[in-house]
Formats: structure tokens, sequence, C-alpha cells
């Protein structure tokens, strides 16, 4: 089914490394690994090993520039080191360096094209460039390393998601759910498919799952915010948006949710004031032309009306017909 209109959708599915490139709290595990490594190089500044399993360290600390430095020292000793491109990727993907990363992790494919992680590297890299046909193709490659994974199935998800496939994202989504079922972001993935499809009470659950995962994840107050508001619950649309908006005040399409609820609900002032609040703050999705001029409207404002009709229209020639499977239209006459 069509999907609703609304403020630009939530697209950007959480990218997670193959690799551990997330910061530690610097143990003295850590830090006596390091001294050991540093004293290695010392003894054998040839020894490429040491060079990369330190860039391996390096990253596993946060140490990104000092990682980079490594993996290109240990390339330049060994070219043929697969690992050592492989883990140079993975600092790249940390980085949002895609270009990069996807050079790294084909370096270290064509060396080893058994060495999995390096598909999923470079599967997670090329969502980030747009490549989402050969993303699924390597992230499938990677599946048959990793059946129990769950970032190969978020990241295929992702994929799918980005080519407009929301069964096959909802597909792999329900797998990395059921691998990790404490994970907000993937609840929150899952909505926004689930919405795509005109699943509201599906995205609800969703969305509402992931709230009470992580209190803090403001993309699924706002989607539960706007399913709530398109499936006549308005009172939680606006408490959902309320949320929201004290996670991230002045967002405009936290704003611009909470208008479309109060224009709903009736209540046209407060609806003005939060579609202004929107446009202040944001581009101008159409839809909040569209709600404003009907607040307008609704007001007897058909100049206001008029303009922000006609501005809505420009930018989406089918607003009126997406609004309407809302129950949002323009008075008779306006």
């Amino acid at each position: 089914s069509t999907p609703a209109a609304g403020p630009t959708a939530q697209t950007d599915f959480t990218y997670v490394s193959a690799s551990n490139g997330a910061q530690n709290s610097f143990s003295k595990e850590a830090l006596r690994k390091l001294d050991l490594l540093n004293a290695a190089i010392k003894h054998d500044p040839n020894d490429e090993a040491s060079y990369r399993k330190r860039a391996d360290q390096e990253h596993s600390m946060g140490d990104r520039t000092g990682a980079l430095e490594d993996y290109a020292t240990a390339i330049r000793l060994r070219p043929s080191d697969a690992e050592a491109h492989l883990g140079q990727s993975s600092v790249y993907l940390d980085l949002q360096d895609f270009p990069l990363a996807v050079q790294s992790a084909t370096a270290a494919i064509n060396l080893d094209p058994h060495l999995g992680a390096a598909f999923e590297e470079r599967g997670i890299a090329d969502i980030g460039t747009g490549d989402n046909d050969r993303a699924i193709a390597d992230l499938s490659i990677a599946e048959k390393y990793f059946p129990k994974d769950y970032r190969v199935y978020m990241s295929r998800g992702t994929a799918f998601f980005a080519k407009g496939d929301y069964d096959s994202a909802i597909r792999d989504l329900d797998t990395a759910v059921a691998l990790k079922p404490d994970s907000a972001d993937l609840f929150n993935d899952r909505a926004m498919a689930y919405h795509q499809i005109g699943q509201y009470d599906r995205a609800l659950a969703d969305f509402t799952r992931a709230t009470q995962l992580d209190r803090a994840e403001f993309n699924a107050w706002i989607g539960a915010c706007y399913d709530n508001a398109i499936l006549g619950q308005l009172t939680l649309a606006m408490s959902d948006c309320n949320t929201a908006l004290g996670l991230r005040p002045h967002d405009t399409m936290a704003q611009g949710y909470r208008g479309f609820a109060e224009l709903r609900a009736g209540n046209i002032d407060a609806a003005l004031a939060d579609y202004n609040a929107a446009l202040r703050y944001g581009a101008g999705d159409p839809t909040l032309f569209f709600g404003r001029a009907v607040a307008h409207a609704v007001k007897g404002d058909d100049a206001a009306a008029a303009v922000d009709v006609a501005e809505a229209r420009k930018r989406n020639p089918a607003i009126d017909q997406q609004m309407k499977a809302l129950h949002v239209e323009l008075p008779a006459g306006a």
C-alpha cells in the first residue's frame, strides 16, 4: 500500500562495524598488551605482525589515527596481509569514509576470497556509497560465514530498505530481532519498514518497544507519535511528540508530527504554532505546508491557505491525495 505522507522519513539505519571499533576504558590489560607490542616493534622494527596487532589494539582503544598508521606500515611490510587490509577497512568504516572502506575491504577479498568478515565490512560500506545491490550480494556471502551475526541481517535490511524492498527488509530485520531482541535500533528500523507498507499498527508496536528498550531513542518517539496520529490515537501522539521534543527541542519532524496530531484533534491554534515552528526550523516538507494550509483555511484565512497549498503542490503534486488518505483535507471551497 502507499505509505503515508509525512515530514521526511527516517531512512538512516544504524551502521555497526563487523570489527570492534568501540572505544574502551583503557583497562590495565589493554595497556599491558599495548606495551608488549611496543616492545616487540622496538625489538624488530620490521615485524609486520606486531604492527598489525598493535593497530588492532589501538583500534579497540579508539586510537583510529594510530591504527591507520600501523595498518599502513603492516601492509607496506607485507602487502599480502589480508587481515591488515580488513582492519584498515574497519577503521575507515568507523570514520564513515565509505569509499576507502570499500577499497580496503576489496583488497582483503582479492587476497583472501574466503575472508567472510571482509564481505561484511564491504557490504556495510557499500550501503554508505549507495551501492545497495552489491551490499546485498556481499552480505549474503557474509551470512554463510556468520549465520548468527545480527549485524549481517540488520545491514542487509538497510540495503533492502534503501531500494524500497520493504518486505525483504522486514524479513531480515525479523531475523536480526530474533538474534538480538534487546536492540532498540532494530525495532526502530523494522518499525520504519512497516510504516512504509502502511502497517501502522505493527509499526507502532515496534516503535513502542524501541522506546521501552531505550527511553532516549528519539526516532522511535517521533515514529510512535506519527503512527498514533495516523491511527487516531491523538492524545498518545501528542504525548510521544512532547517526549521527542524534550530530547531534541525545535526538531522539525517532531514539531510537524505534533502539528499533524493537533490538526486532526481540531486544535487549530496549536497546530498552526507547531507548523510555523517546524517550517521555521526546517527546509519545508510539503506536508507541513499542506497541514498549515488546512489550519489557515479552517480559521478563514484563505489567502494564507492559498499560498501554502500552492507551495505544497509545487513540492509534491500528489500531496492532496496523500493527505486525504490521512483524513486531512482542505475545507470545501478553500
